[in-house]
């Protein structure tokens, strides 16, 4: 009997579930891999990330910054450049003394 696609039993389909269920444990192995490493990085990239909205608000030169990086006109790199550091640093600190 053959099925939807004129072909007996489905043999090639199903290796290709098969591969799919190959793939996907791979996958989720290797999620477990970067949760951890995350978990690691996860405070001190909230951190930077508070700093940077607190420099966006009271630095124009670090608005601007971030807009050009938003709309993909700057690489991402351009926030961790020393002179953009040390206005996010500047601003976070004013804010928070």
């Amino acid at each position: 009997m053959s099925n939807l696609f004129g072909r007996r039993g489905g043999g090639r389909w199903r290796h290709r579930f098969c591969q799919w269920q190959v793939r996907w444990r791979g996958i989720s192995s290797r999620s477990t891999f970067w949760s951890a490493t995350r978990a690691a990085n996860f405070e001190e990239g909230q951190q930077f990330e508070a700093a940077l909205c607190r420099a966006v608000v009271a630095d124009p030169v670090v608005h601007r910054t971030l807009i050009e990086v938003g709309l993909l006109l700057q690489h991402h790199d351009l926030l961790h450049e020393p002179h953009i550091m040390e206005r996010i640093e500047a601003a976070s600190k004013r804010a928070l003394a």
